[in-house]
């Protein structure tokens, strides 16, 4: 039999064991990944952000049905403003401009080193607001513009004792805001054609050709692929068939923000869109 001092050592031992196992499961589920996700009443666009970072401040709907959205990250120093709207016109890269310059004379104090910008591809002022007004240190704010369809997403981003090295925080947070659909609004009803296992080529462009329709690709890369403003030609791209995926998957900061969706890759609406853009592709001249 262990002495008593052995045992009760033994004990302790097992029952920190238990402590400190407890406090680690307590940790993990501590900081789960929070998808907020906004939208306008009546309206299929979702606004999505990933934020497990960020306390929410304010979240609330306007009379105007306009969506303000405000949290903060007090380890990042970092202040995050959303305003959600939707305009009877087409949002546009002028409605974004203007937008934009709205906000920043929203400012409580004068601003400093004004500027146009571009971040992660979308349309962007940065400005600073010194220490001497208003704020105990200088104040680096970035705002963003983001459109899909008829809707404005300005997203105001600020760093408290803003310093150079801080710049890349903005594109981090860039890349988890993203415009999506609401649940049921884009996915098409499957068919005979869809839901064939073993569709050929030729199936799989003309489904592919009728989801380039349904997600409104059209509007960017033209009817016949040609491409616009907003988006490159799909007739003389160089991409593969993985790359082409890949991208359907990922979608730059930009394409999103002019109405790109990101299909999972158990998606049964990516590879006709694959087939369908590879078949516009225009053939590689022999050497």
């Amino acid at each position: 039999m262990l002495p008593q001092t052995t045992r009760w050592a033994s004990f302790a031992f097992l029952a920190l064991g238990c402590l400190l196992f407890a406090a680690a499961g307590h940790a993990q589920k501590s900081r789960p990944t929070e998808v907020l996700t906004f939208s306008i009443p009546g309206e299929a666009t979702v606004l999505e952000f990933d934020s497990p970072d960020f306390v929410t401040v304010r979240n609330e709907r306007n009379q105007d049905g306009s969506v303000d959205f405000s949290a903060v990250n007090k380890e990042a120093r970092m202040d995050l403003g959303i305003h959600l709207r939707h305009s009877p016109a087409l949002a546009t890269p002028a409605g974004c401009r203007e937008s934009l310059a709205q906000q920043a004379k929203k400012e409580s104090g004068p601003i400093t080193d004004f500027h146009f910008s571009e971040i992660e591809g979308l349309p962007s002022v940065e400005y600073l607001l010194p220490a001497d007004h208003g704020t105990l240190r200088d104040e680096k704010i970035v705002v963003v513009c983001l459109t899909r369809e008829n809707d404005y997403a300005i997203i105001r981003l600020a760093i408290t004792g803003f310093q150079p090295a801080d710049q890349k925080q903005f594109s981090e947070i860039l890349k988890k805001v993203r415009f999506s659909r609401a649940a049921g609004v884009i996915q098409p009803a499957p068919d005979s054609q869809s839901a064939a296992p073993h569709a050929d080529e030729n199936s799989l462009v003309a489904q592919g050709q009728s989801l380039f329709k349904i997600y409104k690709c059209h509007e960017c890369h033209g009817p016949q692929g040609e491409g616009t403003d907003d988006a490159p030609d799909l007739i003389g791209t160089r991409l593969n068939a993985d790359q082409i995926a890949g991208f359907l998957q990922k979608p730059s900061a930009h394409a999103r923000s002019v109405g790109m969706p990101n299909l999972p890759a158990d998606s049964p609406d990516l590879q006709p869109l694959v087939a369908f853009v590879l078949s516009l592709k225009r053939p590689t001249p022999p050497k």
